[in-house]
């Protein structure tokens, strides 16, 4: 009998999927009572053919392919319509499960049968070391989707995941919405995933504050007004690219050439973004860990870094003004 239902969303990580599956083959309870449903978000690498491998050693295993990017919210919303098991366990593509994982879920809402939601840890090997390696660690005053379980019949009365929040936030979202019902979340510390830290190149497209991420944050502030979410997290990103752009437009008001001008913003924007690089590098050294950041990626930092917050700084203020415009046509 299938007791968990366990949903993995993912979006080319092929490779960090392998690690995830295997870390499921290896739980301590009997493989029938768990399945597992791997979403794939519309990717473009060998996803397929790595789940197809994987069922030949674990046959209570689905692939679900979606015809375009919806993000991992949707995505596990798409995988809990499927899901045969009365618990839902949420885990992400780059992480690797503990080998109790699964029997402390289940342990989890055994000994708190009040409790809707159960979460554990996500433990990391690495401090934060942006923007070259990607990490995450969560503990026991934050929820993620990262290590999460849920019981389906409360999640379909819930709502599921706020699909305008999939691709950011989701779990915050969730979260806050048990809370002001009123339910019991439970908190288990040996439920714990692990995420292995990855070096990543630096990214311009990442860096950006795009649309996406604005619709989501402003529609979970109007959600949930008191949350607190503008206040934590919102606003010191805000703040941090309008200090940068009103820094360039203090440097314009001095007294000096055009040429001076520009000389002046882009040395102190060259400056700050080497000094991240090389204290990240010596961050790196002091940990050894064994990952030394390429000069291409360097040189790609300190030219761009920058120019990513100008942009989210326009495109903030087109996202209020249309945003503003909309409103007074509805």
């Amino acid at each position: 009998m299938v007791e968990v239902s366990v949903v993995i969303p993912t979006f080319n990580r092929s490779q960090e999927l392998k690690r995830v599956l295997d870390s499921l083959l290896q739980q301590s309870i009997d493989s029938e009572h768990f399945e597992i449903i791997v979403v794939d978000d519309a990717g473009s690498d060998d996803t397929r053919s790595v789940v197809e491998q994987f069922k030949k050693k674990k046959k209570e295993t689905l692939y679900i392919k979606n015809e375009k990017n919806v993000g991992p919210g949707v995505c596990r919303n798409i995988g809990a319509k499927k899901a045969s098991g009365i618990i839902l366990a949420f885990i992400d593509d780059d992480c690797i499960a503990s080998k109790h994982w699964l029997r402390e879920i289940l342990a989890s809402f055994r000994e708190v049968p009040s409790a809707k939601l159960v979460y554990g840890p996500v433990e990391s090997r690495c401090p934060m070391l942006r923007p070259f390696v990607h990490e995450f660690t969560v503990e026991h005053y934050a929820i993620a989707t990262a290590n999460s379980a849920i019981r389906k019949d409360f999640f379909k009365r819930i709502g599921s995941f706020d699909p305008v929040m999939s691709y950011w936030a989701e779990d915050n979202e969730i979260e806050r919405r048990i809370k002001n019902a009123g339910e019991k979340i439970a908190y288990n510390k040996r439920m714990a995933v692990l995420h292995p830290p990855k070096y990543v190149p630096y990214s311009l497209k990442r860096m950006l504050f795009t649309k996406k991420q604005f619709v989501c944050t402003e529609h979970f502030i109007h959600k949930h007004p008191k949350s607190g979410f503008s206040r934590g997290v919102y606003a010191p990103i805000v703040i941090r690219f309008c200090l940068r752009a009103a820094f360039v437009a203090l440097v314009f008001l001095l007294p000096l050439g055009l040429i001076e001008k520009i000389l002046i913003t882009l040395g102190s924007f060259w400056l700050h973004s080497l000094y991240r690089t090389l204290r990240t590098q010596s961050k790196l050294k002091r940990i050894e860990w064994d990952i030394r950041i390429k000069m291409g990626h360097a040189l790609q930092f300190i030219f761009l870094n920058w120019v990513a917050d100008f942009y989210n700084f326009f495109a903030l203020l087109l996202f209020k003004v249309l945003g503003k415009k909309r409103s007074q046509i509805a």
